[in-house]
């Protein structure tokens, strides 16, 4: 039986191409044609560059230039669709031999492709002169044959093909009695034809066996072989190699041999057991997490699930498989969980839920994730998780009743001690003036008698100055007599005066409605803000502002100076304290700032004192 090679390439799954010294197609088997939709005459004679997409078409270039290469490119079908594909190139004497395979099936087309390799040693001189005979027939067709064609045509050039796309094919002659190699087998074996009894040692006794009793049957039976078998290579390293090959029989149909090819498994086989370890140890690792873990398949039956997620429905593992979801878990319960799983399985993304699952009496949190088929489930019992967090805000909320009222408290203390000084103190020291202008008038023009007397006046006034401002910082009367917008601009006028800045005040022609808590701790936020201006801003200028909008009053102090990070670590009390005096009434702090931007600080708390209010933060 003989073989044309043209035909072979012509028949070879994978696509072929003979090019020219400028990269011209002059050949182009059916495989091309399909993967491209093209027809002989729109590619034969044309660029092959033209047919590699834009963006691939530098580095194919480049490669063409030089020695054999592999790449992987995109080339555009008549349509002008990509087509991915592995490329490898082999220089011929008079141009190029390209191979294009389809990545997705490049495993398939190779044994393919080997498997379609017929021709033998012995027939070679046989195969050469039908292919003159070929070359002639069809230059007369289409006028297309050219030297690089027939050079493509030969047995040299079908070589190259074979080892461009990485092929080793074998033949098993029955007359002769031997096996010729084709293509890559040196990759796989690292020994060359004449080396066929080290090949055939390499190989281990129970596979050779197999092998040979395979071949065998093969010719007997007319049936293909395929087993892997363990070979040797010359560099000690011991190869799992895909055997796989077909009878070729002559024109009386006996079988005169075996035609296969070789495809070296070891990377795949190896890649399969480290899937296999990964798998056995990510198992291992589900097994023992915390969370329960569940896999849902599309028809909603439960394909696995882990020891901690049966044990959260009061099950055992084995009781759970192929049960479907309605049947675990009753209608009319459970629902918020039902419509986050039907999204994921139809809208194919992650999504998170938590609700309250009343048949169990436990609060349960999901996280849905889309798989390949179906849905993966990971549950947590976060029950009592959730009673600390209650247990934690009822306390917080507590705490913070408790330091109001304590607050209230101390207000109202201060607001005695500073009445008791204002009156008690006050009144002593008027008392005091009064008794030194008396002796003033008695002592006369004595000057023994006259420059003490004014000493002790002076002293006297500076007592009560002294007396005036203890009572005002530990309660303003105008407070409690004119209200909170009149007690902020006295307070900023007196600091303006005493700091040097310029204090620009904007507040409500009438007082704002406020209860007394809320009026002192805003005043108390003003003082804090003020002194802080003051003592580190370095400022010429502060815009003070009250507002009132149902249901908060808000202040702010914004200032010029020269700003701060609020968020960086400080053990400043100052705005501890405006944070807790805020949110001690249900109020909030906020507290804008950076370096050379100034500072702005916000008060706002609610009009009612509500310690059940929720302290968030709205536009004043």
């Amino acid at each position: 039986m003989t073989v044309d090679p043209l035909a072979l390439c012509d028949a070879a799954p994978c696509a072929l191409f003979a090019l020219d010294g400028k990269t011209r197609i002059l050949f182009a088997n059916r495989a091309s044609l399909s993967m491209l939709g093209a027809v002989p005459s729109q590619l034969l004679g044309t660029p092959f560059l033209d047919r590699v997409a834009p963006g691939h078409r530098e580095i194919v270039s480049e490669a063409l230039g030089h020695a054999a290469f592999t790449l992987d490119a995109l080339l555009l079908n008549k349509d002008g669709d990509p087509v991915a594909v592995s490329l490898r190139g082999e220089p011929t004497p008079s141009g190029w031999s390209v191979v294009a395979e389809d990545r997705a099936i490049e495993l398939e087309l190779r044994t393919q492709l080997a498997t379609a390799r017929e021709a033998t040693e012995f027939q070679l001189a046989r195969a050469i002169e039908i292919s003159n005979r070929n070359k002639e027939l069809l230059a007369a067709l289409d006028g297309e044959a050219t030297l690089s064609t027939r050079t493509f045509r030969t047995e040299e050039g079908l070589e190259r093909a074979l080892r461009s796309a990485g092929l080793a094919t074998w033949h098993w002659d029955a007359a002769l009695g031997g096996v010729t190699l084709r293509g890559a087998y040196e990759d796989y074996f690292g020994f060359r034809p004449e080396n066929m009894i080290e090949i055939r040692e390499g190989i281990a006794p129970d596979d050779r066996d197999a092998l040979w009793k395979a071949a065998d049957r093969s010719r007997r039976e007319k049936v293909p072989i395929d087993l892997r078998v363990h070979i040797r290579s010359r560099d000690g390293v011991t190869r799992l190699v895909r055997v796989a090959g077909v009878p070729r029989e002559n024109y009386r149909g006996e079988v005169v041999g075996v035609d296969g090819s070789l495809v070296d498994e070891t990377e795949r086989e190896r890649a399969q057991t480290d899937l296999a370890h990964f798998d056995q140890e990510l198992r291992v690792l589900i097994e023992g997490m915390s969370d329960g873990v569940s896999f849902i398949g599309r028809d909603w039956r439960v394909r696995y699930v882990n020891r901690k997620g049966a044990e959260l429905v009061g099950r055992r593992p084995g009781e759970l498989g192929g049960m479907k979801l309605a049947e675990l878990f009753p209608s009319g319960a459970g629902e918020a969980f039902r419509r986050a799983q039907r999204k994921v399985m139809t809208e194919r993304i992650p999504v998170e839920v938590e609700d309250r699952y009343e048949p169990m009496g436990r609060t349960i949190v999901q996280r849905i994730y889309p798989a390949d088929d179906g849905i993966a489930i990971f549950f947590q019992d976060v029950t009592e998780a959730r009673r600390r967090e209650e247990r934690l805000r009822f306390s917080e909320q507590r705490l913070r009743e408790l330091g109001a009222r304590m607050q209230v408290a101390r207000e109202e203390e201060a607001k005695r001690i500073a009445r008791e000084i204002h009156d008690d103190l006050g009144q002593a020291l008027t008392v005091l003036k009064m008794d030194l202008a008396r002796l003033r008038s008695r002592a006369g023009a004595d000057p023994a008698l006259a420059e003490p007397i004014e000493q002790m006046d002076r002293v006297v006034d500076g007592a009560v100055t002294t007396t005036r401002r203890i009572a005002a910082d530990l309660r303003p009367a105008i407070l409690d007599d004119l209200g909170l917008a009149a007690a902020i601009a006295w307070h900023a006028q007196q600091v303006s005066e005493r700091a040097g800045f310029e204090v620009d005040v904007d507040v409500p022609p009438s007082d704002v409605s406020v209860d007394s808590a809320g009026a002192i701790v805003l005043y108390r936020v003003l003082q804090e803000a003020l002194t802080n201006v003051a003592r580190h801003a370095r400022a010429s200028h502060v815009t003070i502002t009250l507002r009132e909008r149902a249901p908060h009053v808000t202040l702010e102090v914004k200032d010029d100076g020269r700003g701060f990070d609020p968020d960086a670590p400080t053990r400043s009390f100052g705005l501890l304290g405006m944070r807790e005096r805020t949110a001690s009434v249900g109020g909030m702090l906020e507290i804008e700032s950076g370096q050379g931007r100034g500072t702005l600080v916000r008060a706002q708390v609610p009009r009612k004192l509500s310690f059940e209010a929720s302290p968030t933060l709205v536009d004043p």
